[in-house]
């Protein structure tokens, strides 16, 4: 349950934005899949509050080597960003990136 997300949202969008992730970005593990849903949640319900996004100090390093993953995985949250009037910043996008590849 999260304070500042709606979870029905979440549940009916989350799940196919992982799986398209798994297409497009980076094959994963079932682990990590829900690993990476359950973060993505989190975070989303994290923007909802208006808290901040813990820096990652790899940022720059992590996007300028997965560039290419860095588009699909900004084009791929849209639906999440305009269900939840949200934007994921960079340092969450390269925390995501980190997951998915194992960094």
């Amino acid at each position: 349950q999260f304070e500042y997300a709606d979870t029905k949202k979440l549940r009916r969008l989350l799940p196919d934005i992982v799986e398209h992730f798994n297409a497009s970005i980076v094959p994963m593990s079932i682990d990590t899949e829900v690993g990476l849903l359950m973060h993505i949640a989190c975070s989303v319900n994290r923007l909802c509050s208006g808290a901040a996004t813990p820096q990652n100090l790899r940022r720059e390093e992590i996007i300028d080597q997965y560039r290419q993953s860095y588009s699909t995985l900004r084009r791929e949250l849209k639906p999440l960003e305009k269900a939840f009037h949200i934007i994921f910043p960079d340092d969450e996008l390269a925390n995501i990136l980190m997951i998915q590849y194992k960094l």
